[in-house]
């Protein structure tokens, strides 16, 4: 009987993901309860550039006219469900014969709230959808979601937490990342993240990331497109950044790498966390002349510069913002002054998730665990971190092991998330050199650049 109520949600799931609606107000507050059914959470190169359909991963490809069900349930992928044979039982820490215990670290609290709540969104809806299907062969995920609170001491404490008490962190995303580094080498956990902001991170041996970003390693395809298409704006660019460590570093990298590809930064400035008044920096880019500016900083303090810009009656011609700004909350945040921006992202933007059967996925279990919630990129990686997880772990078998685990991580060399991003080099924790340039219409983002898939890069990725 079990069985076959679960397999009636399946189908009902699948429908969901074909039709784009807002099944959760389908289902009973009993079944609604089953859905989420996890128990134990707690908030605790080359100068051509190429348009490629990028993304478009094994799991995906050959759909062909198979119809939108065969994508869907590509997409959905193969998880073990039998519970009819010996799974092994307790085969590790963290994992019983009934339960895989999954931790996710992620900034929700601090300096700036809500800064990647949706990593903790994003993992809810994974693991409701993993234990709808049945688990990974017999065993149900069970998430610890935990805040690490935009601070190093609790980043670090975190990851100590989920030692003693997770089979693997899973999804996080915090901006003190590299005070998790040691800690997590030290307990050997497994740690997927969503994406890496620190090379210390990024280069633990006990760490494979969606998404291994990393400031020594700048991508060049950006540069490479503004030097092709605007090369006397980027002869007077401005960089500005928080006074963070992680964005302090990813400013100086950035600096570095793309002066290489021609730039000239007229003017550098770092910015208080917390500061209230941008019209200095505003008029101190107009009087340097800048035609082009990028500002490594959360999407709040984003808004602010730009509607300090506004108030000013001035704008470079470009304004282009790193991922942090592809975020719905900065649309609301920023208003009116955030039309005419930038902003450059290796995912595939939200605004096409109907031609991208995982996207949809990932959308229609956020509505029903979370009714309310915006997707955005962080989001997106920690549940795509959720899924290279679930498919590492079912390659290592029933008698689930950290080691069998790292096995299996260290043969995905493209790692595109189903079609949801840029294919990126887990095993060998490299970033792929693929972006999108989305600009902002009438509080909305559209596409910009290339047309369709990603602009990738040959040999575009640049150590600094």
């Amino acid at each position: 009987m079990r069985d076959l109520r679960r397999r009636r949600l399946a189908v009902l799931v699948l429908a969901c993901v074909l039709t784009g609606t807002a099944c959760g107000a389908r289902l009973s507050t009993e079944e609604r309860a089953a859905a989420i059914g996890a128990g134990g959470t707690e908030i605790a190169g080359q100068s051509e550039l190429s348009a490629t359909q990028v993304g478009t991963s094994s799991s995906l490809a050959g759909a062909g006219n198979a119809g939108p069900l065969a994508a869907a349930e590509r997409s959905v992928g193969r998880l073990s469900t039998s519970s009819s044979f010996d799974n092994g039982g307790a085969t590790d820490l963290g994992v019983t014969r009934d339960e895989i215990t999954i931790a996710t670290l992620a900034d929700v609290s601090g300096p700036v709230p809500g800064l990647a709540k949706s990593a903790h969104q994003a993992m809810a809806a994974l693991t409701a959808f993993v234990n709808h299907e049945g688990g990974i062969y017999g065993r149900s995920l069970r998430p610890l979601l935990m805040d690490s609170r935009m601070a190093p001491t609790q980043t670090a404490a975190g990851v100590a937490d989920a030692c003693d008490r997770a089979f693997a962190l899973v999804g996080s995303a915090s901006v003190f990342d590299d005070a998790g580094a040691e800690p997590g080498a030290a307990c050997g956990i497994p740690d997927l993240t969503a994406l890496t902001v620190s090379a210390r991170r990024a280069s633990s041996p006990n760490v494979y990331s969606a998404a291994p970003v990393r400031p020594d390693h700048v991508p060049m395809g950006l540069p490479t497109y503004f030097r092709e298409h605007h090369p006397n704006e980027i002869r007077n660019a401005a960089m500005l950044w928080l006074n963070l460590p992680v964005t302090r570093t990813f400013a100086a990298g950035q600096m570095k790498a793309y002066t290489s590809a021609g730039f000239r930064f007229v003017y550098e400035q770092e910015v208080q966390i917390l500061e209230g008044n941008y019209s200095p920096f505003v008029y101190a880019l107009r009087d340097a002349g800048v035609d082009w500016v990028t500002f490594w900083a959360d999407d709040a303090s984003m808004a602010r510069m730009l509607q300090a810009m506004d108030q000013a009656g001035w704008r470079p011609r470009f304004v282009v913002l790193p991922p942090s700004g592809y975020l719905p909350r900065f649309l609301h945040r920023a208003g009116p002054a955030a039309n005419g921006t930038m902003v450059f992202s290796n995912t595939m933007p939200l605004e096409e998730s109907a031609s991208i059967p995982e996207m949809q996925l990932y959308l229609t279990w956020l509505r029903r665990v979370a009714p309310g919630a915006e997707p955005d990129f962080y989001g997106l990686m920690a549940w795509s971190a959720g899924r290279l997880f679930v498919q590492t772990a079912t390659a290592a078998g029933p008698h689930l092991t950290r080691a069998g685990l790292f096995a299996q991580l260290r043969k995905i060399r493209s790692w595109d998330g189903f079609g949801m991003h840029a294919p990126n080099d887990v095993g060998g924790k490299r970033i792929a050199v693929c972006f999108v340039l989305l600009g902002v219409e009438r509080q909305r983002f559209v596409r910009v650049s290339p047309s369709q898939g990603m602009s990738c890069l040959r040999n575009g990725l640049m150590l600094v």
